[in-house]
């Protein structure tokens, strides 16, 4: 046999072999048809929602947002918009287009696949009412099939009927009725031209085409229909440049919530989207699954808790006063700590309509001092400073801005538990400065927050909320339950499980996680924000358990937070205008109504449970330090300077306080007393500060009342402590005097000549070189060996 003739033989026999499979893949698709019900023309399975208890709490099917219209009632050009635009030869074929399946071949031949669909507007309905949404040549196929079916069985009018009432065009709207009043607010009879254009363009793709995603896209949309009305004979050239010229006035109407807890089923809705949307599925096949395809999904909604979210939110006695008429809006997410799940979430004060805008969700708003945590405080603890890192408050300057605090008040040297607690702007711009703006940057990131911009928010102001698009009350939740998780950031998520109409798992939860900080940095980081609640800003969301959580109130009152936790629950609530403007009500503020509507949602959350502290991990120790230097305290420092802060341990503080120190002073001139003063007093003084009160502050300058002439050239001789500890710094030596006992060791006591302007004025701070008085009592009952009484 020649080489010709086995070439031909394979050839026909791959051809035979190739037949067949192809006759056994079509008679599998054709076997595996769905069960044929007219009602699914016009109807749909509908989607349920379970809460944390596996008990339905919500349904979700489109008849609930359609209103069926007929289709003698619509104007004529509205139909022909969409046989235009979707398929020009509906009253010429059968079912199935074969010139427009040619078409489509050619084109995904040179644009890859799908880059044009052959699909009829009888296959479109046939695929929204019978089949799944998998791109396979065997769903193309048994769409064909059942597309000649239902052309056998109905009108084409009544198919362009039924397509038109459940055709979907975004936004949760199904069906020309509901979309005409989502849009344009007006029945669909009442359509003109240029709005059925734009309606008719928004089905090819819901998503993009839509005017209230992108009005700039629904026109163009709109124009292209108009000019394939004109190619096809609909309309004429002269009707269609009309069209394009009238003024398009979209006009948000109201549809009413036909399911239970609306904003957080609407986040349930989202989420699922995006779950199937990485599983391949378009937008547009994801909507009508959830829509229509009789999904259950699982999620972590507790009832009990969003009904009182709800409740709240209804009552006016929650929110500042209302400003010309209008509301001042709110939002609130709480999450479930140890899983990341949002076991409630609030969108706004009143519901308007499906798949509406979701505060909770969808508004990014300036976080205010509420970003402190994340940006400043959280960081600079991972990096290693610890609480008892103290810097001035006052005015500070960097560049060209200068920083204040808000309410215009200063408190001198302050440790990190004083920053936070009253919420002070200097130290949290001076700390974020000293870690770098790099770094805290990049740690807000790792918190989940995905709005920064990386070259606008760069700056200084990141410290203050100053950032260019803000933060959504679900991230900033998110963030925060990252603290009250020991560290460990799990992505907020409400979706924990779903199946489809056969019981067939579609999605198992396996959220994100990451561990942000250590357990340690969470601890310290926690115990702070307890003094925030405890005697700080936040304190009207106390509870009968530890709460830890920070306020936020933006400049000019524009937007007030309160972020907070407990052991089981972070949440967040946000209050501001939508369109930002300042709230005039005195009383607000973050501390003031979104602390009380957090602690009233708070309150039924956790009623019932037992009251537990936060878990405190291993390597934490207590100290006391000096609060004015950050170090052990010395003798001098005073009571009310003291105070008890946690360190990892090997962190916490080893030199002794040096801020705090005896001095002398002349009481005549009220400066430091020299060797020519008759009288001396002496006085702790703190060294070095400025911004305070000034009232305990040391003097910088010498009497200069006393003294022969300014006293330069006077060589006076003072006994100095020379103690190693004080690294060649020289002060007074503690000398005791009649009953007195202690001092400095006479072996580190010197006897040095100075200059009278260049002598040392402060005395020696060690604690062990303090002179002490003698107690006669004790002393005398030891040399008698009697005890005491």
């Amino acid at each position: 046999m020649s080489f010709l003739r086995i070439a031909l033989l394979i050839a026909v026999i791959l051809g035979i072999a190739l037949l067949c499979v192809g006759c056994g893949y079509v008679a599998g698709a054709v076997f595996s048809l769905p069960e044929w019900d007219p009602q699914k023309l016009a109807g749909s399975e509908s989607t349920i929602i379970y809460d944390k208890n596996s008990r339905p709490a919500s349904r979700v099917f489109a008849e609930e947002n359609r209103t069926p219209v007929s289709l003698k009632d619509l104007p004529p050009y509205l139909p022909e918009a969409f046989i235009a635009a979707e398929d020009h030869r509906f009253y010429e074929h059968h079912g199935v287009d074969l010139e427009a399946i040619g078409r489509a071949l050619i084109a995904n031949l040179k644009g890859g696949f799908g880059a044009q669909g052959g699909s009829t507007i009888t296959q479109q309905l046939v695929k929204n009412s019978f089949l799944t949404f998998e791109k396979t040549f065997k769903r193309k196929i048994q769409e064909a099939i059942l597309a000649i079916q239902v052309e056998r069985r109905y009108s084409k009018d009544e198919i362009l009927e039924f397509y038109l009432n459940r055709i979907y065009f975004g936004n949760g709207a199904y069906g020309i009725q509901t979309a005409s009043q989502l849009y344009f607010n007006k029945n669909a009879k009442d359509l003109t031209l240029a709005e059925s254009a734009v309606l008719a363009g928004i089905v090819r793709s819901p998503n993009n085409y839509n005017p209230f995603n992108s009005e700039e896209l629904a026109k163009k949309r709109q124009e292209l229909v108009l000019d394939l009305m004109v190619k096809y004979g609909k309309i004429t050239p002269a009707e269609a440049e009309k069209a394009k010229k009238e003024k398009l006035k979209y006009q948000e109407g109201e549809i009413a919530s036909a399911y239970d807890h609306p904003y957080y089923t609407d986040h349930v809705i989202s989420e699922t989207e995006q779950i199937l949307k990485e599983q391949g599925l378009s937008h547009e096949d994801s909507q009508t699954l959830i829509y229509r395809g009789g999904l259950k999904i699982y999620t972590s909604l507790d009832p009990k808790v969003q009904e009182k979210m709800e409740e709240v939110f209804a009552d006016s006695s929650f929110f500042p006063a209302d400003q010309q008429g209008e509301q001042v809006q709110g939002a609130m997410v709480l999450l479930d700590n140890k899983s990341g799940e949002i076991v409630a979430l609030v969108g706004g004060r009143k519901y308007t309509q499906q798949r509406s805008f979701n505060r909770a969700t969808q508004a990014k708003r300036q976080p205010g001092s509420a970003i402190k945590p994340l940006a400043v405080y959280a960081p600079a603890l991972e990096k290693g400073i610890t609480t008892a890192m103290v810097l001035e408050d006052s005015p500070v300057t960097f560049g060209n801005k200068t920083f204040h605090n808000y309410d215009g008040r200063y408190r001198g040297l302050i440790p990190m538990r004083t920053a936070v607690q009253w919420s002070i702007n200097t130290y949290a711009v001076r700390l974020l400065n000293h870690i770098g703006i790099d770094y805290g940057y990049e740690f807000v990131k790792r918190f989940g927050i995905t709005s920064l911009d990386p070259v606008r928010d760069r700056n200084l102001s990141l410290a203050l909320g100053g950032i260019t698009y803000g933060i959504s009350p679900l991230e900033m939740a998110g963030a925060y339950s990252t603290i009250a998780n020991q560290g460990v950031y799990i992505k907020p998520h409400a979706v924990i499980k779903i199946l489809d109409r056969n019981g067939n798992v579609l999605y198992d939860a396996k959220p994100q996680k990451r561990v942000v900080m250590s357990e340690q940095t969470a601890y310290i980081m926690t115990d702070l924000l307890r003094t925030v609640v405890k005697d700080g800003t936040g304190q009207r969301a106390q509870l009968n358990r530890p709460v830890a959580g920070k306020t936020g109130t933006t400049e000019n009152t524009v937007d007030i937070w309160f972020v907070g936790y407990t052991p089981e629950f972070t949440g967040a609530v946000w209050m501001g205008f939508d369109k930002e403007k300042s709230i005039q009500d005195r009383r607000a503020a973050g501390g003031y109504f979104p602390a009380l509507v957090w602690k009233a949602v708070m309150q039924t959350a956790t009623e019932g449970l037992q009251v537990r502290d936060f878990p405190r991990p291993g390597n934490i120790v207590r100290k006391t330090i000096c609060l004015k230097s950050g170090k052990l305290p010395n003798a001098y420092c005073p009571p009310n300077h003291l105070i008890s802060e946690l360190f990892v341990a090997g962190t916490e503080p080893k030199d002794t306080c040096d801020v705090h120190v005896m001095a002398e002073i002349c009481p005549d001139s009220g400066l430091l007393a020299t060797p020519y003063c008759p009288n001396r007093i002496s006085a702790v003084f703190i060294k070095g500060e400025r911004g305070g009160n000034g009232e305990d502050q040391l003097p910088t300058e010498s009497c200069n009342i006393h003294g022969p002439g300014s006293g330069e050239n006077d060589v006076i001789v003072l006994k100095v402590c020379t103690d190693p500890r004080h690294n060649g710094t020289l002060y007074l030596a503690n000398t005791p005097g009649l009953l007195e006992t202690g001092g400095c060791p006479p072996e580190f006591v010197e006897e040095v000549e100075f200059k009278a302007d260049e002598a040392p004025k402060l005395r020696c701070p060690l604690p062990d070189h303090q002179v002490q008085k003698i107690d006669l009592l004790n002393l005398n009952q030891r040399r008698n060996k009697t005890p005491p009484e």
